[in-house]
């Protein structure tokens, strides 16, 4: 048997090891790009922010001056009293200027409803007031007020002159809700006598609203005091202008009139 052939090896193998190269996983590199790239973009954006903040909280072309606020809108609102809410803005620039706040302020002076306020480029402050409108002379801690359909007070102004009847039943003192609720049933019986343009609101002097349940008017030319409830004030105040002739020549000395009930009616004192 030949012992060398057995001996021979079944595989041949390379002697030197061969050295190989790997290759660079770009997917890898390019999903650690991204984070690097992303991180880069926000600072830079972030920079440029700061800058822009920076230049406009400082720049001089942006600070606030007086003749710098425009208010429109202004009939019973002083301008000194908006101003006076601007006073720690004024020499700063208007990009510090809080507009929630100042408008928040704003809305707390009387006449003001409501007001809206806007930054104009580059140094300039716009304030658009919308004022109250009153609707009666109410008596006050200080004298005869005028009141709107909310039941806000109002101080008058010298500058203007109005002609409304008296409401008796609503006080400074009193809740807002109540107020309020007390002048819309003033606006209800003031809409309803003028309703088809009869503007039987001009023949009424006073209105009593203390009771929710009855609202008493006291007419201009006879001085009578006529109960006209809650409801179809229009037609029971026609009702009383179709026989106020009549009433008034059978009882001389009638002082009220209730008209509450339908086809009857209560006169007073007789």
């Amino acid at each position: 048997m030949d012992l060398e052939h057995e001996e021979e090896p079944q595989y041949l193998r390379r002697q030197k090891r061969v050295e190989v190269r790997k290759r660079l996983d770009t997917r890898k590199i390019a999903r650690l790009k991204l984070p690097v790239l992303g991180l880069l973009a926000l600072l830079v954006l972030g920079g440029a922010a700061w800058g822009v903040t920076r230049f406009a909280l400082t720049g001089t072309r942006f600070v606030l001056h007086q003749d710098g606020i425009e208010i429109r809108g202004a009939r019973y609102v002083a301008r000194s009293q908006v101003m006076e809410r601007f006073s720690s803005d004024i020499g700063k620039s208007s990009f510090a200027v809080p507009l929630e706040v100042r408008r928040a302020s704003i809305e707390q002076i009387p006449w003001v409803e409501r007001a809206d306020i806007a930054r104009l480029w580059p140094d300039r402050i716009r304030v658009v007031l919308h004022e109250r409108t009153p609707l009666a002379f109410a008596r006050g801690v200080g004298g005869v007020l005028l009141v709107d359909g909310t039941g806000q007070f109002l101080d008058r102004p010298v500058q203007a002159t109005f002609s409304f009847p008296v409401v008796d039943g609503v006080a400074e003192k009193d809740p807002p809700e109540q107020r309020g609720a007390r002048m819309i049933l003033f606006r209800r019986l003031m809409q309803d006598l003028d309703h088809e343009s009869n503007r039987y609101s001009l023949d009424i002097s006073e209105v009593d609203v203390s009771d929710p349940e009855d609202a008493r008017v006291t007419v201009v030319d006879t001085g009578l005091l006529l109960h006209l409830g809650n409801s179809d004030f229009l037609a029971r105040y026609k009702t009383y202008l179709a026989h106020a002739q009549e009433w008034q020549r059978d009882h001389p000395k009638i002082r009220s009139i209730d008209l509450r009930y339908g086809s009857q009616v209560v006169v007073s004192p007789d």
